[in-house]
This record gives C-alpha cells, structure tokens and sequence, in this order.
C-alpha cells in the first residue's frame, strides 16, 4: 500500500471516530415534534431545559458515517487508479 493511500485511511477513520465521539442530539418532545439539540460529546448529552437529557439521532450520524466512507473510498480509488498510471 502507497504511502498516500495509508493516509487517506488514517484521515478517514479520524473522521468516523470524531462523528462518533460527537454524534448528533435530538429530543423527541411530542409525538411528531423533534427538536435538534446540535453536536455534543458522547458522554456529556446536551439537556433540553435543564431536565430532559436528549437522545443520540442514530439516523442522521448513520448517513454521516455512511456518505463519509462513501467518499472516502472514492478518494482512495481514484489516488490508487492515478498511481497504477
């Protein structure tokens, strides 16, 4: 493996795990309100109004993680097709 290719790798799963350190919080208030609560650190979960703690939005940090493996295997397969040229 390419020294450019162990770097995109290393990037790219630094991303992953800062995501996962720092996910998404939403608070379910009532049945069909949500109320994003931003980005906090996984063991300090932001408090709506200083009672309800929120809860990690598993979907919105799936498509997170989704789309930035997505685009980093695309970055990793066009430095690897580059350098095989």
């Amino acid at each position: 493996m390419k020294r450019y290719q162990k770097i995109i790798i290393v990037m790219g799963a630094s991303v992953i795990i800062l995501m996962l350190m720092f996910p998404p919080f939403h608070v379910i208030f009532t049945p069909g309100i949500e109320i994003n609560m931003g980005y906090a650190f996984i063991l300090n979960p932001p408090k709506f109004w200083g009672q309800v703690e929120s809860v990690v939005n598993l979907g919105r940090l799936m498509v997170q993680v989704g789309w930035t493996a997505l685009l980093f295997t695309v970055v990793y397969l066009m430095v690897h097709s580059y350098k095989k040229r």
